[in-house]
């Protein structure tokens, strides 16, 4: 019998490339191709569905990277930030970043935190509405005043009191601007 040729290029680097890529794509199957598989195989679905579904994890994988990556320019942009490094202040966003009207909600010391810019302010408030936890900071924002969509909750984004029931608040963060840096406390 003949032994099969041996499929090992020549060099210890190269040998170890083929070795580092199987690893890669084993991950890669185990953490996100096997688990979308399965997830698309407990619904009734078209095989044609479920490969389509696979052929665009590239893309959600791309879209997943990009977003790690600007975490990580979100965190470093706050580690050479103008705040003093005894403040309770921490580094949320550039002001270039928000336009009048717009929002972003950000992760801040362990907090999801929704900062606003409204007429040229900067605003920022808990994410949760004090009624049933609704996702508030995703509502209509009409001028200071913010709806959530689940029940249709109205907030004063400036101060957090609620428009709707006398006595409740939407939680709010102190806000300050240094230079370009969007600056809130979330301790």
């Amino acid at each position: 019998m003949r032994e099969p040729p041996s499929a090992t290029p020549p060099g210890p680097a190269a040998a170890a490339w083929p070795a580092r890529l199987l690893g890669i794509a084993r991950e890669l199957a185990q953490r996100v191709v096997l688990p979308t598989v399965l997830n698309e195989a407990k619904r009734p679905r078209h095989p044609l569905d479920i490969a389509t579904r696979l052929v665009g994890l590239p893309f959600e994988l791309a879209h997943h990277l990009r977003a790690a990556q600007q975490r990580e320019q979100r965190r470093r942009r706050a580690t050479e930030g103008l705040a003093d490094p005894g403040s309770d202040f921490v580094f949320a966003l550039h002001a270039s970043e928000l336009r009048d009207g717009e929002r972003r909600v950000l992760t801040l010391g362990g907090q999801q935190v929704a900062v606003f810019r409204i007429e040229g302010r900067f605003y920022a408030t808990g994410t949760a509405c004090p009624h049933t936890a609704g996702p508030v900071a995703e509502g209509d924002l009409a001028g200071t005043e913010l709806t959530c969509p689940w029940h249709g909750w109205r907030f004063d984004v400036p101060t957090g009191a609620c428009l709707t029931v006398a006595g409740e608040r939407l939680k709010t963060f102190p806000v300050k601007t240094v230079a370009d840096q969007v600056l809130v406390r979330v301790a």
